[in-house]
């Protein structure tokens, strides 16, 4: 029961987005103001690549993406189910 984004995702959906880098970037966020995990794309390859695993383009600069927290944290939810 998590979001339609992550039924793509599996605990390994990625060599290049670590999920270990995720669940730290979570557990700071519990420590300091953090909403959104950030990456910019390189090439448009790269930005089908995020858009694929549920990042988001910002409007004013496409290549660059972010992922909420609150994302990161049901993902993390869902994995522990």
């Amino acid at each position: 029961n998590y979001p339609q984004a992550f039924q793509r995702f599996h605990p390994h959906f990625c060599p290049s987005i670590r999920l270990d880098a995720l669940k730290k970037s979570l557990d700071t966020s519990q420590h300091i103001a953090s909403l959104a995990v950030i990456a910019e794309a390189l090439d448009e390859k790269a930005l089908s690549f995020y858009i694929k695993y549920g990042f988001q383009a910002f409007q004013q600069e496409p290549m660059k993406l972010y992922l909420p927290m609150k994302t990161v944290a049901e993902l993390y939810q869902s994995i522990k189910t």
